[in-house]
């Protein structure tokens, strides 16, 4: 309760002779306790990429005379407040100096004293769990290391990775090395998916290395998966070198050699799919028009 109160007194000598009664100043009575702390952080059911974070809260407001001069504070080894550590503070933030474990969850609340040691009550519950883990490497699956191809911008793959706590990874970090061991000056480039194609095109003849790592929503970063290279090649091999015998009546032998890779056959003029379609048969007939392709590696 808030009440007004005034104290009246008088002196008295050994002779029992009183002066005139005096009136003080008023004073108050505050029974009435502080209003429960606002909360602000971290959030209800939030991963933290900190072992010891800072609890934030609004600063309570004392209804009558005494001000609020000390928070109450209590952090528990479990998501429910159940089983508890108290702390006091006098600003409207705290952080803990004992480290948390990584990968647990806990709870907290607070409430406020004023300087009457009039306590409020708690605030609901929160909790949160800290996550400084990072996420596992990326396996990078296409191109195969020392690899071969004619793509100047080749899409670059990777198995997507998986965060072992409460945040989700969300970014993937890819480096792109101008030679073949993931040493020199890279050219830094960030996606979401689990691929990438570098935009700029990439020198014929030249050898690229590439490693990729991922990060999770809590800017955890992880390892890079192991080094990769990739060679561009663009340039088509050299005519092969071809000879015609006649085999029997009306057909011919046809005996190429191929100066790079393999030789393909077609007889409709039109040009053979390295990849596995045209004729790899020599004999023809002798009115038939025979185009011969070579392949390289």
């Amino acid at each position: 309760s808030y009440l007004a109160k005034k104290i009246c007194y008088r002196s008295i000598d050994t002779n029992n002779n009183t002066e005139n009664l005096n009136t003080s100043s008023d004073y108050l009575i505050d029974k009435v306790w502080p209003w429960a702390p606002s909360m602000t952080s971290p959030s209800d059911g939030a991963c933290v990429a900190d072992t010891t974070p800072r609890l934030d809260w609004w600063v309570s407001t004392d209804v009558w005379c005494s001000t609020t001069n000390l928070y109450n504070i209590i952090v528990y080894s479990d998501a429910i407040c159940s089983v508890s550590t108290q702390n006091n503070t006098t600003s409207s933030t705290y952080r803990d100096a004992t480290a948390l474990s990584n990968g647990s969850t806990y709870s907290w609340r607070v409430r406020a004293r004023d300087a009457l040691w009039n306590y409020g009550g708690y605030t609901a519950c929160r909790d949160f769990t800290i996550d400084v883990s990072w996420p596992a490497a990326p396996v990078s699956t296409s191109p195969a290391n020392g690899a071969y191809t004619s793509d100047t911008t080749p899409r670059l793959d990777w198995n997507a990775s998986s965060d072992v706590w409460c945040s989700s990874t969300n970014l993937y970090n890819v480096l792109v090395y101008n030679g073949s061991t993931c040493s020199n000056t890279a050219i830094q480039n960030n996606t979401t998916a689990s691929t990438y194609f570098d935009t700029s095109a990439l020198s014929n003849g030249n050898t690229y290395s590439w490693e990729v790592r991922a990060r999770d929503a809590l800017w955890n970063y992880g390892a890079y998966w192991t080094c990769r290279s990739m060679t561009i090649d663009t340039t088509p091999p050299a005519a092969p070198v071809c000879t015609a015998s006649q085999k029997f009546a009306g057909s011919l032998a046809v005996t190429c050699t191929p100066t790079d890779g393999t030789i393909k056959y077609t007889t409709n003029q039109t040009t053979p799919d390295c990849n596995g379609t045209g004729r790899s048969n020599q004999s023809f007939s002798s009115t038939t028009t025979l185009k011969v392709w070579q392949c390289d590696a």
